[in-house]
């Protein structure tokens, strides 16, 4: 996809100096000229076919299996159109390859990320492009990663204030990716810890003799939990609900006696009666 006649035939141009049979199609051929140059390029004997503006809506070639975007485009719709020219499935391919050189996945996200489309209000974008570049090889992967899957280099986003690049300095503003990465990443350090370890909220039982026996009784309750096999990610959602804090629940349910006890079996019973409950 280039952005004048004169860049695709340039382009052609060089594909053929390289040994790789291409070909351009433009407005200035006719039909026929373009009809015969697309069912070459359809039967393998062109490799490569440049073009400005000319294999958009309509354009039915499912078996093309690599995109080259040399060219930009403001408009969102435009870029899904373009790849939506190598995403068609078609007999014996198993994958696509786009290469952009222009930068476009960066303002407009992933190919394949979700988008809900409307014909009266077409979307200009997607709400987020939750997507990074690596510095080091270019490959674009998602934002909370700390490392490129690529070559493993470190993702910029997490590690700096600023960062400079190849098109992020002068296409889009820094501080909203960093903000967006690092957003991303605290939410999945966040569900690592819940997963890995108990996380107590503050109850605020208080200081007499019954606050003290409540928070005793809730320790001893979580680790009668774990033996019993709860997983703590269940276990933090628990804590976090209403029940957990309700006093009059372990004034009903348990005395200081409990707390000497290495049963599981009456706080699995509880348990399972408070998550009926939700």
């Amino acid at each position: 996809m280039a952005p004048a006649i004169t860049n695709a035939e340039e382009f052609a141009e060089q594909f053929r100096a390289a040994g790789i049979p291409s070909a351009c199609i433009s407005s200035k051929q006719t039909p026929a000229e373009i009809a015969r140059l697309i069912e070459n390029f359809r039967a393998g004997h062109i490799r490569v076919l440049t073009n400005v503006d000319m294999v958009g809506e309509g354009f039915d070639l499912p078996a093309c299996e690599t995109l080259i975007i040399a060219t930009r485009t403001a408009s969102f719709p435009r870029y899904r159109q373009l790849c939506g020219r190598v995403l068609r499935p078609a007999p014996g391919k198993r994958r696509a390859i786009i290469i952009d050189h222009t930068g476009m996945v960066a303002q407009h996200g992933q190919p394949d990320e979700p988008v809900k489309w409307d014909l009266i209000n077409p979307p200009k974008g997607l709400e987020r492009v939750p997507t990074a570049p690596c510095a080091e090889c270019g490959a674009i992967y998602k934002v909370r990663l700390t490392h490129c899957p690529e070559c493993g280099a470190a993702n910029a986003l997490h590690e700096r204030d600023q960062i400079g690049g190849y098109y992020f300095d002068i296409k889009r503003i820094d501080a909203e990716l960093i903000a967006q990465a690092r957003c991303e990443r605290r939410k999945q350090q966040q569900l690592e810890r819940l997963r890995s370890e108990i996380v107590w909220p503050d109850y605020r039982d208080g200081s007499d003799l019954v606050g003290r026996t409540i928070a005793d009784l809730r320790r001893w309750f979580v680790a009668r939990l774990q033996a019993g096999g709860v997983p703590i990610i269940d276990i933090n959602a628990w804590l976090t609900s209403p029940a957990a804090a309700d006093r009059q629940l372990w004034m009903t349910h348990f005395t200081a006696a409990d707390l000497k006890s290495r049963s599981s079996s009456k706080p699995m019973l509880i348990y399972k009666k408070c998550i009926d409950h939700r």
